[in-house]
């Protein structure tokens, strides 16, 4: 096989890639409790205890029981960051048996609070018509509200949504600047999508950049992308 002929093959199979990452349903798990849930700080010497410092602090250990003692009355108060979390448990089955219909009643209830991380998670189950009715153009609409707000999730979720035009025009262009904002920022599945793009669109050294910064952050399918560009020289 000549040069040209592999760098045509890589060039077909990154972008059935592109396309498997950009039509992949979106991922619960990719709206986890990092970056997303509560900035708790440690109580001053003499302060109370915040509950729901206790029920986090439990959580992030592993005590799902402990943490769901604390965490179910102030769901049921109208705290926010609780409920959230209460629907993370109920999401991965953390302390309770697993039930997307109740993850996304909870998610719901703090969406229409206004937290965002919340809005992204009940967009996710919309679109996926997880514990719940699919409802593409409300999925979008949540999704939207978080994006505005500044939340990681929704951003990448929005933007694949752009790139396929499910629920939305179909908008490429608004897409890759979504998507290289978000690489930009560290997100490792953004940064191996524009790394592709990149390798698609023949510029290989950016495309190379892009791939071994998500690779790095043991993106496997780009670890996996990239070991064979490099075989295939």
């Amino acid at each position: 096989m000549n040069r040209h002929t592999q760098a045509s093959v890589v060039r077909v199979f990154a972008v059935g890639i592109m396309l498997w990452l950009a039509n992949a349903p979106p991922s619960l798990g990719q709206c986890g409790l990092t970056g997303l849930g509560p900035q708790v700080a440690p109580p001053s010497e003499g302060e109370r205890p915040d509950p729901f410092q206790i029920a986090f602090a439990a959580y992030e250990v592993g005590d799902y029981q402990e943490a769901l003692r604390w965490v179910r009355p102030l769901a049921d108060l109208g705290h926010v960051e609780a409920q959230f979390l209460i629907g993370r448990m109920y999401s991965s089955g953390r302390g309770v048996d697993a039930s997307q219909e109740q993850a996304a009643t909870w998610f719901g209830r703090c969406a229409e609070l206004g937290y965002p991380a919340c809005q992204a998670q009940y967009g996710i189950h919309l679109l996926n018509g997880e514990g719940t009715k699919k409802d593409v153009p409300q999925a979008v609409d949540w999704l939207e509200k978080a994006s505005a707000a500044g939340q990681i999730t929704a951003q990448f979720n929005l933007a694949n949504l752009y790139m396929n035009g499910t629920g939305v025009e179909k908008d490429t262009t608004k897409s890759i600047r979504m998507l290289t904002e978000l690489a930009e920022r560290g997100h490792a599945k953004a940064q191996g999508m524009i790394g592709i793009h990149h390798f698609i669109s023949k510029n290989e050294n950016e495309g190379l950049k892009w791939l071994q910064k998500a690779a790095e952050q043991d993106t496997v399918e780009m670890q996996q992308f990239l070991g064979w560009i490099y075989h295939m020289g």
